[in-house]
């Protein structure tokens, strides 16, 4: 009877799949996946050998750069806000995300409009959150409804920083 293996699939950036696999040509490995399971290998056995806390490995490999920062989560729970405030731009969504923002990664805000003539407009208008690299994270509307009635709601990005003249 054949003995049954057990493998699964983990995913690199492309670039550095050919990173290594230019790297590994006459070195005696086969494949990149033999490469990589050989310094995953080595890898834990270093781990078990110092016995790191996991914190301290988790800080590694975040590092790394294998494992993202706990921003992510964060900028993730700040977009779901986002999407609600999209859908209804009342007070308690937007206190949500302000509260949201203070967790985040987020650190800069860029107003985008057409024309701001009126409060009318301010539906088509909306903020760009971004992050401390200036990378977008997501968009939000500028205004607040209540009933029929609109407002601006810059004021909730007050922990950002403007960068409208980039």
């Amino acid at each position: 009877m054949k003995e049954e293996r057990n493998y699964t699939t983990i995913t690199i950036p492309k670039a550095l799949y050919e990173k290594i696999s230019d790297a590994i040509k006459n070195t005696g490995f086969s494949s990149v996946s033999e490469y990589v399971v050989f310094v995953l290998r080595e890898t834990m056995a270093d781990i078990h050998k110092k016995n790191e806390s996991k914190s301290e490995v988790v800080k590694k490999l975040k590092a790394l750069g294998y494992i993202w920062s706990d921003f992510v989560k964060k900028d993730t729970d700040l977009k779901a806000i986002a999407v609600e405030l999209k859908l209804n731009p009342n007070e308690s969504n937007w206190e949500k995300f302000e509260k949201a923002i203070k967790k985040s990664n987020a650190m800069y805000y860029k107003i985008t409009y057409k024309t701001l003539n009126n409060k009318e407009n301010l539906k088509d208008a909306y903020a760009e959150i971004f992050d401390k690299d200036k990378k977008l994270i997501t968009t939000v509307p500028i205004f607040k409804k209540d009933g029929r009635k609109i407002e601006g709601a810059i004021i909730h990005l007050k922990d950002l920083v403007s960068i409208n003249r980039w």
